[in-house]
């Protein structure tokens, strides 16, 4: 599956993703940052290396008109589980080592190496914003701050924006916009962070047609 489209899918992107791209648009310029950019880039760095567990639901609302709710769980580094509610049959399970995308009605997997995911941004443990990546943008208002990203090796693939709250900082949620211009945008509902989290949420050998190799 071309990273175009993993882009939407692995970050909570449109779920219809498997459709074919059209010609990408043109690629934002890389950011010039300026000091004020990097000692943001660097306290941003620092929250996100912070975060162990995460429970939260969410909210996906597309630029495109789709919608869509469910929930998550995560458990740095490595594990997610993004869930959605019916009728979407979507869900993704990261393990550590590789990313699960799960069409329930048709009971068919697709794994990929989480290392070659978006996912890999927040999920590993040394989380990075400078790492590989290309800064195009911030945005402040006096509450919030957004930084927008896209994989330095893939300016083509498409952009991330991350949106937090700066005191206490706080993940927000994020935008996914992708090659065609998409804009998804993703918001946390009542997350509850540093909280237990069974680990069996990250097992997915119990899925049909998915077995030990979950």
């Amino acid at each position: 599956m071309p990273f175009r489209q993993l882009f939407a899918i692995l970050i909570l992107g449109t779920v219809m993703a498997a459709v074919a791209p059209a010609a990408p648009s043109q690629a934002s310029e890389p950011a010039q940052l300026t000091q004020q950019d990097l000692d943001d880039l660097a306290r941003l760095e620092t929250y996100l290396r912070s975060i162990d567990t995460l429970e939260a639901r969410f909210l996906q609302v597309s630029s495109d008109g789709g919608f869509a709710r469910g929930a998550l769980w995560l458990d740095r580094p490595g594990r997610m589980r993004f869930e959605y509610d019916p009728p979407v049959p979507i869900l993704l399970i990261a393990n550590g080592l590789e990313l699960l995308y799960y069409d329930r009605d048709l009971e068919q997997p697709t794994f990929v190496p989480l290392w070659q995911t978006p996912l890999w941004l927040v999920l590993k443990e040394d989380a990075s914003l400078t790492d590989g990546i290309d800064v195009v943008g911030f945005l402040r208002t006096p509450g919030e701050l957004s930084v927008r990203v896209r994989d330095g090796g893939a300016p083509d693939g498409g952009e991330l924006a991350l949106r937090f709250a700066k005191e206490p900082m706080s993940l927000l949620g994020w935008t996914v916009i992708d090659a065609q211009g998409i804009a998804t945008e993703v918001s946390l509902v009542d997350p509850r962070w540093g909280v237990p989290v069974d680990r069996s949420r990250f097992e997915s050998r119990d899925l049909p047609n998915v077995g030990l190799g979950g």
